[in-house]
């Protein structure tokens, strides 16, 4: 469940588990104001966590 005071990583990851496959269906600028984020915020924890999905795969 979502809290209010969870940071915007904290927000997405919640919701990546709940939805995994949300982002094929729903535009993005609805998924931030979901978790009460701007898009911008939301495309930067996105890129974030593939960057480090793509670090772990290599190291």
């Amino acid at each position: 469940m979502m809290n209010i005071s969870y940071t915007a990583e904290e927000k997405y990851e919640d919701f990546v588990t709940s939805f995994p496959d949300v982002f094929r269906r729903v535009p993005l600028h609805m998924v931030a104001s979901y978790l009460g984020v701007s898009r911008e915020t939301l495309t930067r924890v996105r890129q974030s966590r593939l960057r480090q999905q793509k670090d772990k795969s290599i190291g």
